[in-house]
């Protein structure tokens, strides 16, 4: 069974970032979280927040087809990413 709380590693992995860029959303109150009170306690998350997080960042985001739209930061990890969305029609 999966531990329903992720850590900065986990939730990094989740979102396809690195563990740095979840700690900078975290510091810049971009991604809820949750932690013990105190200054070095460890840092967690729940998927429904990583969730959350995730369709803030994509919510209003359309593309027609044809179009080549970029792909939000936080999916990106190190490598900056184009995706070309297919004619379907």
């Amino acid at each position: 069974m999966q531990s329903p709380l992720l850590n900065v590693q986990e939730a990094a992995e989740y979102l396809r970032s690195s563990a740095d860029h979840v700690r900078s959303l975290v510091h810049a109150r971009e991604l809820a979280h949750l932690r013990r009170p105190g200054k070095r306690s460890p840092i967690y998350f729940t998927r429904e927040q990583l969730d959350a997080y995730l369709e803030s960042i994509t919510r209003g985001a359309t593309a027609r087809p044809g179009s080549v739209v970029s792909i939000p930061s936080a999916l990106q990890g190190k490598h900056k990413a184009r995706l070309k969305i297919p004619n379907t029609g």
